[in-house]
């Protein structure tokens, strides 16, 4: 018997070699390496300038060598060769450098370049591209005579007030991230700069070569032509004014060399954390409206103020430049608060702990309880769930003082036996005012026997003194809760305040 073998078959490659697929010419394309005798793709993990110009000196073409990422040739087929190429620039052949035969890749990451470029710029030169003018655009930036984009990690007011003043518009830029103008091509030459706002040209602010961006997070200005040198502020700057604390306050925005406030019309929590990242305050933001920290002066710079939450300035987000508002209505925040227990409530602005206006802690946040349907059966909720009894005198009418931020509970609807006021039947959506907040007073007592004080305002008139009787005089009663019944006629409604209860005028 004669033994038959089948050779191998031949390698259709010399190991070593490279050639560039996909191109529009030959000095372009994506890379492809011969390895054990098969062409395979190179990933691009860590493919940067060095790697490049390696590729077009070994097929013998000069000039300026782009790096190309992200299948910007197209993908390929068959085996990637080689992952985390690491040249120097001076090697002879690719292989001869640094590199790993295994990979994490898919084709989506095929390596290419560009060779023989010819000089598009001069170095550090910048220019805006994709606006709809000349003031504005994506910022690109002159690197080894080649255009590239900048990442927007980072990116400020006062790296585009370095932009704009470089390119002769003026000092006052508005950043724009997230590819604002479109998504660039070709090398992304800078990333987390950090300018101090004086500098002349982007390239001398503090920054990075080494990006983990992708077009998509290109940067991109608008220049402001029109603020003169009497600007007192900067494009886009906030402050906070009012507060407390350095971390509260009416917010202030500098737009067109002027502070001035923002309106409060649809005001949110998603506002309130642009407002406090762009200051670079961590932790809890609340909205504050209604002038919560008092009533500005000036102009009304933003009104319908829209942000989703991650724009890195105020004036990136969705606003009018017009407005219908008074400064009664400006916008306020509080950054890196301390939220409250969901569900926990507590008495504010009462003579003792046993009474006040009831704050109910929703989404981390306190507000207050509108008075509509309000009644001794919530008011013993209340006084229940705080520890203080079960005996509740309910009182409106913003008795204990007008709360402020947000209204987060409206007909309220206990049966009086529950043991939290979130276990009553209520709306979230009201529409009250912080005239209208309920109040409570817990009467801790163990004299059934004893009267009630009762105080008759001017504008009130009492009919019958509340005593120890559940019989009604006539019209509508005042039940405290008690052992005690007080009546009013039918041009009244009975009202409780920390004074007593009194017939008030209907």
């Amino acid at each position: 018997m004669t033994l038959v073998t089948t050779p191998s078959p031949s390698p259709t490659c010399t190991s070593g070699s490279i050639r560039l697929v996909g191109g529009f010419n030959d000095n372009e394309g994506r890379v492809e390496v011969c390895i054990n005798g098969a062409w395979g793709t190179v990933c691009d993990d860590d493919w940067g300038a060095p790697d490049a110009a390696v590729v077009c000196n070994q097929l013998g073409i000069d000039g300026i060598s782009i790096a190309r990422t992200n299948a910007y040739f197209g993908a390929g087929t068959g085996p990637i060769n080689m992952d985390d190429v690491q040249c120097t620039g001076n090697e002879g052949f690719l292989v001869s450098c640094t590199y790993l035969s295994t990979h994490d890749c898919g084709h989506s990451e095929d390596a290419g370049v560009t060779c023989g470029v010819q000089p598009e710029c001069n170095n550090t030169d910048i220019r805006l591209v994709g606006g709809s003018n000349d003031n504005e655009g994506r910022v690109e930036v002159c690197s080894n005579e080649v255009w590239g984009t900048v990442c927007d990690d980072e990116w400020s007011v006062s790296d585009a007030a370095v932009v704009c003043r470089q390119l002769g518009l003026g000092s006052n830029g508005i950043p724009y991230s997230n590819a604002y103008y479109g998504s660039g091509t070709g090398l992304i030459v800078m990333n987390d700069v950090r300018c101090d706002g004086t500098e002349e040209a982007l390239i001398n602010c503090q920054h990075t070569s080494y990006h983990n961006c992708d077009h998509t997070e290109d940067a991109g200005v608008r220049c402001i032509i029109n603020s003169t040198s009497t600007s007192n502020c900067t494009y886009g700057s906030i402050r906070l004014v009012g507060g407390s604390n350095a971390n509260e306050g009416r917010v202030e925005v500098c737009i067109n060399g002027a502070w001035g406030t923002v309106c409060d019309d649809d005001w949110g929590a998603s506002d309130a954390a642009v407002v406090c990242n762009q200051l670079g305050i961590d932790g809890t933001s609340f909205a504050r409206t209604n002038a919560y920290f008092g009533a500005g002066t000036g102009p009304i710079n933003m009104d319908n103020v829209q942000c989703t939450g991650n724009e890195g300035f105020l004036v990136n987000c969705t606003y009018s430049s017009t407005h219908d508002c008074g400064h009664s209505e400006d916008a306020g925040v509080t950054c890196g608060a301390t939220p409250c227990n969901n569900s926990d409530i507590r008495l504010v602005g009462g003579s003792n702990d046993n009474e006040g206006r009831v704050e109910v802690c929703i989404n981390g946040a306190w507000g207050t309880v509108c008075d509509d349907d309000w009644d001794n059966d919530d008011a013993a909720v209340v006084c229940r769930q705080l520890g203080l009894g079960t005996n509740g005198v309910s009182i409106g009418r913003a008795y204990y003082g007008q709360g402020n931020g947000s209204i987060l509970m409206d007909n309220v609807n206990c049966t009086g036996t529950e043991k939290s006021l979130f276990q009553c039947a209520y709306t979230q959506i009201h529409d009250c005012s912080h005239h209208e907040d309920a109040g409570v007073k817990c009467v801790i007592s163990g004299n059934s026997s004893s009267s009630i004080s009762v105080t008759v305002s001017q504008t009130s008139t009492i009919l019958n003194t509340a005593s120890p009787s559940s019989t009604p005089i006539q019209g509508s009663c005042l039940s405290l809760n008690l052992p005690y019944t007080g009546c009013c006629n039918l041009s009244y409604s009975p009202a409780c305040s920390s004074n007593g209860c009194y017939c008030d005028a209907i």
